[in-house]
């Protein structure tokens, strides 16, 4: 072989390569717009989706869910490409603005994930409420009860406006608005749960009510669905 040809191995070139992109992205980092983007999408990560990743893998079977994980992926390859590769058709602020997109979506697909098994049982809860509030002898038979289940009922009505109006945000692409308004639905769904307890861990209504539903047994449907909703499913009413 000729003196003056040298031999690259595939590892000298992996190396010229990754010392080109450290300092391109060194010189990146020395804007100081830059560094408060990536600080963004860092503290949005690290303090709001982290905890929502993990109420939505435990609502999925302790799985990560895998579109959450993919549009991770696609968060911080964004990042990656905005930050290493040079090349005049790619665009530092695009990769940034794609990347934040994908976080919010990450973001409220956690949020759907988490609410998912408390918005299917709010519908068996609402109308087993909607029956509480019409019959004629329940407050007659538990005083103490009707005025809570009035405001369980309230605030069961909330959550699914609230999560509503979550969803017209996002079939817009107003993904903030819609992340706010999931927030919103998973605190009302919090307090919703609190009020619900209320009904489980006081023995005296509880009795009360059980008291009456099995009074009611051969009377209707939702006796069933109330019963479980207050007495036999107090583990199940969680988010």
């Amino acid at each position: 072989m000729p003196e003056n040809i040298i031999d690259f191995t595939e590892a000298d070139i992996i190396a010229a390569q990754t010392k080109l992109q450290r300092e391109y992205c060194t010189h990146l980092l020395t804007d100081v717009t830059v560094c408060e983007q990536l600080t963004d999408i860092l503290l949005r990560y690290k303090n709001d989706f982290c905890d929502l990743l993990i109420l939505a893998t435990v609502e999925n079977g302790g799985v990560r869910p895998a579109g959450v994980i993919n549009e991770i992926y696609s968060c911080f390859h964004h990042i990656s490409r905005g930050l290493l590769v040079q090349d005049d058709d790619i665009s530092l602020e695009k990769e940034l603005e794609s990347a934040w997109r994908h976080l919010r979506r990450a973001t409220l697909d956690c949020y759907k994930i988490a609410l998912r098994s408390f918005l299917e049982e709010n519908v068996s809860l609402r109308e087993t409420l909607n029956y509480l509030n019409i019959v004629e002898d329940f407050e007659k038979y538990v005083p103490d009860g009707l005025k809570l289940v009035t405001e369980i009922n309230d605030i069961s009505k909330r959550v699914h406006s609230c999560f509503m109006d979550a969803k017209r945000y996002e079939s817009n692409g107003k993904f903030s608005e819609a992340i706010d308004k999931c927030n919103e639905t998973l605190e009302l769904a919090y307090e919703l749960r609190e009020k619900i307890q209320k009904i489980t861990k006081n023995n005296s209504l509880l009795t009360k009510i059980c008291g009456w539903f099995f009074s009611k047994m051969k009377l209707t449907a939702f006796v069933s669905n109330t019963y479980n909703c207050f007495c036999g499913r107090e583990s199940e009413v969680q988010i």
